[in-house]
């Protein structure tokens, strides 16, 4: 089964190989971005965690 690399580790990887193209502005708007998206995705985790803990009571 393929493994499911990190949108955060995608978007490095693709800025270190075109870092000379991008401006630093744009370099900071997709970091910024990541940053979001990583924020999203926890907060989804944490509310997903929560959910399933109040599942669990009898």
């Amino acid at each position: 089964m393929p493994t499911v690399t990190p949108v955060v580790e995608v978007v490095t990887w693709l800025i270190e190989k075109s870092v000379r193209a991008l401006t630093k502005d744009q370099t900071e708007t997709i970091f910024r971005a990541c940053e979001c998206v990583a924020r999203r995705e926890s907060r989804r985790k944490r509310g997903s965690e929560r959910e399933n803990r109040g599942n669990r009571r009898e």
